[in-house]
């Protein structure tokens, strides 16, 4: 008995191999299969990539990377806006002819009425080419073999942050010997062949060749890479990708993380490389390198984020999206499949727990909402249990509301209040009402701009659910606004585009 125990132990373990082989296997084989035949018409051509590599590689690598590739390209697409006019030929619409993105977007308004909007949609699936994929395979999997790191960046690194064609929802372009020949050289020159040493090197050199105009950010979308390189600026997403794929394009796997900002409009993105450890590294391509860009967070940005998002290719085994059994019942944001959550790498964060007044509330999922651009965006996602809901890896000092999803709008619930950190609520519901004689703003309103002398605002409070006007005042002489007689611990805002604001003491706290 004692010598066949070790035999039985011995076979367990094998089995228990074979079995978790067999099981990841099947599940590849299911995304595979899900996503030929969600190609349709394109079916072949991937079909092709596959047997290419089946009797071309013999260890299996790239027909492997092959796989990984097209078992999620179906979970991708990019959308192609152009200005034609009535006889369908293109309008020239172009960013950087403008002062500023407010004079782009009233421009790109003009024009849209006046003539059309041509939208197309392009699902990778069902248009991709065996010979874009096998170039781009065979290209990126060079590179990677003969990177200096090539022995500590393992195969799953490789297919997941080095190989992927895309990084978001760009136009494709044939990126890789473009960016490869451009920037690769630069590593043979220095001294310590490292990631992040290469890694701010390159970095370096992208701040030669791009750079920030946020007069793209009203445009018609992202760029493309090569279309980046030639128009040479764009907006931080434009930026955030053409960095990723240049880190790729030399060996260096890369990714891009985003925040939508808590506390003013709009949101960020940028790019992240990981080291020889598997260690993360942010930087802001052409501006701040890995070893820079995190003091940056901490010191002028952190403050303004509720949560920090990373943009994978593959799909997020446990995001919303893949265990939801109705997608369509699903807010757009998290209908997306390859999202993860690495607040917890940037800012401290918090667990917020909400108790539930109404107990006949009878929901799948409930959302927590930051306000961004005049309305309330849904960034985290719970499970409801026994009357309350805990959102984990939440930031601080941030103005949030919790909400359901019907299908098509959120239903808010409850107050909006400010989480300040270690369970300390600011609840913005006014039940007894304490009045402040008078504030005042003072240079600028955030979300307007400048405040001007004898200028219209309307002062709105949220009540009920919903924005109220309360009254019409006019900035004073010396281009500030006295605010007269509001409530402490209710939220107001001007006008229809101003970030919301609170009167701490005698004075105006933005949000």
């Amino acid at each position: 008995m004692k010598k066949i125990l070790p035999v039985i132990i011995l076979l367990s373990v094998i089995l228990g191999a074979v079995t978790i082989w067999q099981i990841r296997n099947s599940h590849q084989s299911r995304k595979l299969e899900k996503a030929l035949t969600f190609a349709g018409d394109n079916r072949t051509e991937l079909e092709k990539v596959v047997d290419y590599y089946r009797d071309q590689d013999k260890n299996r690598f790239k027909q492997k990377a092959a796989e990984f590739l097209i078992s999620n390209c179906y979970i991708h697409s990019h959308e192609v806006l152009s200005i034609m006019d009535l006889d369908g030929s293109p309008v020239r619409f172009y960013p950087p002819d403008y002062d500023n993105p407010y004079k782009v977007r009233k421009e790109k308004e003009r024009l849209i009425k006046e003539q059309r909007l041509n939208r197309q949609i392009h699902i990778d699936c069902q248009e991709l080419s065996a010979s874009y994929l096998i170039n781009h395979i065979d290209g990126l999997y060079e590179i990677w073999n003969d990177s200096p790191w090539n022995e500590v960046v393992e195969f799953n690194r490789f297919c997941q942050d080095i190989l992927p064609y895309r990084v978001q929802n760009e136009p494709l372009s044939n990126w890789v010997e473009l960016l490869h020949q451009r920037y690769n050289h630069i590593i043979d020159t220095l001294s310590s062949k490292n990631i992040v040493s290469a890694s701010e090197a390159i970095n370096s050199a992208i701040s030669d060749d791009v750079a920030y105009n946020n007069c793209w950010v009203g445009g018609l979308g992202p760029q493309s890479v090569s279309g980046l390189l030639e128009n040479k600026t764009g907006m931080c997403d434009d930026l955030s990708v053409y960095g990723v794929c240049a880190m790729r394009a030399c060996g260096i796997p890369a990714v891009l993380d985003f925040t939508i900002w808590g506390k003013t409009d709009y949101g960020h993105s940028w790019g992240v490389v990981f080291d020889e450890q598997n260690k993360s590294w942010s930087f802001s391509p052409g501006e701040y390198g890995p070893r820079e860009y995190k003091k940056v967070i901490d010191e002028k940005t952190g403050e303004k984020m509720a949560k920090v998002f990373r943009r994978t290719f593959h799909i997020e085994d446990d995001c919303l999206a893949a265990i939801a059994k109705d997608i369509s019942m699903l807010p757009p944001f998290f209908r997306q499949m390859n999202i993860s959550d690495v607040t917890s790498e940037y800012i401290p964060i918090h667990s917020i727990t909400l108790e539930l007044k109404v107990p006949a509330i009878n929901e799948d999922y409930l959302y927590l909402c930051i306000y961004n651009s005049g309305r309330w965006i849904p960034i985290h996602w719970a499970i409801p249990k026994n009357n309350k809901v805990t959102f984990n890896k939440m930031g601080g000092g941030i103005l949030y509301y919790l909400a359901s999803y019907n299908g098509y709008d959120l239903e808010m619930i409850g107050d909006p209040f400010i989480y300040w950190g270690e369970e300390k609520f600011t609840i913005l519901n006014v039940i007894h009402e304490t009045r402040i004689p008078s504030a005042t703003i003072a240079g600028w309103v955030i979300g307007l701009g400048p405040v001007k002398e004898n200028q219209k605002h309307e002062v709105y409070r949220w009540m009920d659910k919903d924005w109220k006007l309360q009254k019409t005042i006019l900035s004073n002489p010396d281009s500030t606004i006295t605010l007269e007689n509001l409530s402490r611990n209710a939220l107001y805002k001007l006008g229809g585009k101003s970030r919301p604001f609170t009167i701490e003491g005698n004075k105006v706290q933005w949000w």
